[in-house]
């Protein structure tokens, strides 16, 4: 039995004709900061540079929200090793705006929206990892921030999901 669980198909995303990777968080905060109860400060272009997969203008993704199965806790270490078996991309906070500018109103409220990375493509605080989040809560109340997850390599496992934990997957479509 799996510990994980599709939880929604979002559909197609269709990266924009005139996505900048090295501005998109600027322009995407410039959008749609009003749309959020909180918008932290540190997701910005300089931060959140180095996802491992930069999206590019035209590319189409197939968008998948995963979610621990009943009775389970996954590790941050479990969550990337099943996103890497079924061939998920990681695109790090430049992803998870994009699932929200296109794909808001499709987003299951109550959840929090993880878009994870490999522990060298995510910035650190005070050598932690830090792994950004899209959080829709009840009614149009949405927030855009960031969990402390602490080392990969640690001995002590990093639990990433509680129940309104999930997290986002991206496939290449042809």
């Amino acid at each position: 039995m799996s510990k994980f669980e599709l939880f929604s198909d979002l559909g197609t995303l269709v990266v924009p004709d005139n996505y900048e990777h090295v501005n998109s968080l600027s322009y995407f905060r410039e959008a749609n900061y009003k749309s959020f109860r909180y918008f932290d400060d540190e997701i910005n272009d300089d931060f959140f540079s180095n996802p491992t997969q930069v999206l590019k203008p035209g590319e189409n993704w197939q968008i998948k929200v995963f979610a621990q199965a009943a009775g389970n806790r996954i590790s941050l270490t479990e969550g990337l090793a099943f996103l890497h078996s079924q061939g998920s991309v990681f695109t790090g906070a430049q992803g998870a705006a994009l699932v929200f500018q296109q794909k808001y109103g499709l987003l299951p409220r109550g959840k929090q929206y993880n878009s994870l990375d490999t522990e060298d493509r995510l910035p650190k605080c005070e050598g932690d990892c830090l792994v950004p989040w899209v959080s829709a809560y009840l009614g149009p109340v949405f927030e855009f921030s960031f969990t402390d997850m602490g080392h990969y390599t640690s001995d002590q496992e990093h639990y990433l999901f509680y129940d309104e934990d999930v997290f986002l997957g991206f496939f290449r479509k042809a």
